[in-house]
């Protein structure tokens, strides 16, 4: 019959066959028929089920702060066509702030964030802009690096 030769051989041979039929992986980037056929295929999936309003205009927003130095605030208004704009932040007792402005739109969500907390740098990831200043003096910069690598089980 075959040996174990023969049998290594043809599995070689089948497994080649196989891997060479699997299509190459797709780029990171789509390309623009994609991402249309991606759009279609999802305006497929609405649930005829669910009543579609249309979009209305409308606002809203809040600031809170708690007494000891911290604040918070948070506004939003959509123009009723699809376009969101809206802003929220914080600010600690010690001055460390975030403020974060964003839009969401037929083109995404984008955000600018500025800020003065420790460890954040200015750099453009995804859709978002970070725009830092240094933190406020008397601010304890701490390691963050610490604070997720293991630890020593030694006591102090």
């Amino acid at each position: 019959m075959f040996s174990k030769m023969h049998v290594s051989i043809v599995m070689m041979t089948v497994l080649f066959a196989v891997v060479s039929s699997v299509p190459p992986s797709r780029p990171a980037q789509l390309q623009e028929k994609d991402r249309r056929q991606i759009a279609i295929s999802r305006s497929d999936r609405v649930d005829p089920d669910v009543p579609n309003y249309p979009a209305k205009p409308y606002q809203f927003g809040y600031e809170l702060e708690d007494g000891f130095g911290m604040s918070q605030y948070r506004s939003e208004a959509s123009d009723g066509t699809g376009v969101v704009k809206g802003s929220y932040g914080y600010m600690d007792p010690f001055g460390v702030y975030r403020k974060v402005e964003y839009t969401a739109d037929d083109n995404g969500y984008r955000a600018v964030i500025r800020s003065n907390e420790p460890g954040t740098a200015n750099q453009n990831v995804a859709d978002a802009v970070f725009i830092v200043e240094p933190p406020p003096s008397g601010v304890v910069q701490q390691d963050i690096q610490n604070d997720i690598s293991p630890r020593d089980n030694k006591k102090a």
